[in-house]
């Protein structure tokens, strides 16, 4: 199951049967559609659900691949469904929810799960188009409000559920947390960016970077997003995500389970993630600098007025969860000192802190394993009773 079959792979890539109850997005340059990206997901599900239990301890849970009002959904079932708490996942910027394979299998034993991708990433809608020159926080806003329409359609109800949020994710659940506290029993921010201030010479920071890197901290600032050098590059971006993947997995732990992948299927779902239309990728340009700054932090909001409407309120339940503080480019200093302050602020509602070892920023590709642990020690102390 390591390798998927490629003559599987190859058919997918190649299926122009447009999907009969909504909008394919076919792109004939970029050789992308909205049906590829969810043959290709379907497979590699199966593959993660697979690896990540291989002796088959865990019962294999079935997964559902749907569209919930605009937003790319996967909803994990088992037998005991509906007697288990609610867990919501949101993955980070330029992800999908490809991302949560290889800890659904172990989460599955305890929650009913819901993958859900942002607006505008993966196979949810690419239309309408991103607003233009939004602030900071009406980019998240914006984010956040198709979050609460997917939980208005999803059947859920009035049933609060456990949010995790993924770096760019994190932010945006923050914001959800912030406006819709009442829908939530426990905020969980992993590896999440937005944190710190941004360096006050952000400017000259990159001036000795490569021409390459210059160039894209340009196109940054200009509102451009690093798929769409990929969408300029169509069929050929493929050879650039296995540059890049292949770049990224030199910084990753040597251990990371990530490297049980299939390789080959991933990079096509990123590819084919990636050249589907422009939308939600945007707001990273409205609400972060180049570098992965926030124009308007998470620190600075707590620090500046602690009862803002724009922090999630008192009464909520807050964790963050890093990586190992060696391998996550995400600094856990910062996440700590954030949540010191909620926790000066909430009083006897729970605050936590936990780091994942052997786990950089992608911790639930790098140890799937210990996110899982610490992730159910965070929602125990936080109030989860599991039955």
């Amino acid at each position: 199951m390591k390798n998927m079959n490629k003559r599987e792979i190859s058919r997918i890539q190649n299926d122009e049967n447009e999907p009969k109850n909504e909008p394919n997005y076919r792109n004939i340059w970029t050789q992308s559609s909205r049906r590829k990206l969810y043959e290709l997901e379907k497979l590699f599900f199966e593959h993660t659900i697979h690896i990540s239990d291989p002796t088959n301890q865990i019962p294999a849970p079935h997964f559902e691949q749907t569209i919930i009002g605009t937003i790319g959904t996967i909803i994990i079932e088992t037998g005991d469904h509906s007697k288990k708490p609610i867990l919501v996942l949101v993955h980070g910027y330029a992800a999908s929810n490809s991302m949560w394979g290889l800890v659904v299998r172990s989460l599955s034993q305890n929650f009913r799960l819901y993958l859900v991708e942002l607006h505008g990433h993966g196979r949810s809608d690419r239309t309408p188009s991103f607003p233009k020159k939004l602030s900071p926080e009406e980019a998240e806003e914006y984010m956040a409000d198709y979050l609460e329409r997917w939980r208005k359609e999803s059947g859920i109800g009035d049933e609060k559920f456990y949010l995790v949020g993924h770096s760019l994710g994190a932010m945006i659940s923050w914001r959800y947390a912030a406006k819709y506290a009442d829908r939530l029993k426990h905020l969980i921010l992993l590896s999440p960016v937005g944190v710190p201030d941004a360096p006050k010479d952000i400017d000259q920071k990159f001036d000795d970077a490569s021409f390459f890197f210059r160039y894209l901290i340009k196109k940054w600032k200009s509102g451009t997003s690093p798929m769409d050098i990929i969408r300029t590059f169509g069929p050929f971006g493929m050879r650039i995500i296995r540059r890049l993947l292949k770049r990224r997995m030199a910084w990753m732990p040597e251990n990371s389970t990530f490297r049980q992948l299939d390789l080959d299927l991933f990079c096509k779902i990123l590819h084919q993630s990636w050249t589907l239309p422009a939308n939600g990728e945007r707001a990273m340009n409205a609400m972060l600098h180049p570098g992965a700054y926030a124009k308007r932090s998470l620190l600075s909001r707590v620090q500046e007025d602690p009862n803002s409407p724009n922090i999630p309120p008192p009464t909520l339940p807050i964790s963050a969860i890093y990586g190992d503080p060696n391998e996550d480019w995400m600094t856990s200093s910062h996440g700590k000192e954030l949540i010191r302050l909620l926790g000066q602020r909430n009083g006897s509602i729970y605050t936590g802190f936990q780091e994942v070892p052997h786990a950089g920023h992608l911790i639930t590709f790098d140890n799937p394993k210990g996110f899982v642990e610490l992730l159910l020690v965070e929602l125990k102390s936080g109030g989860l009773v599991l039955v």
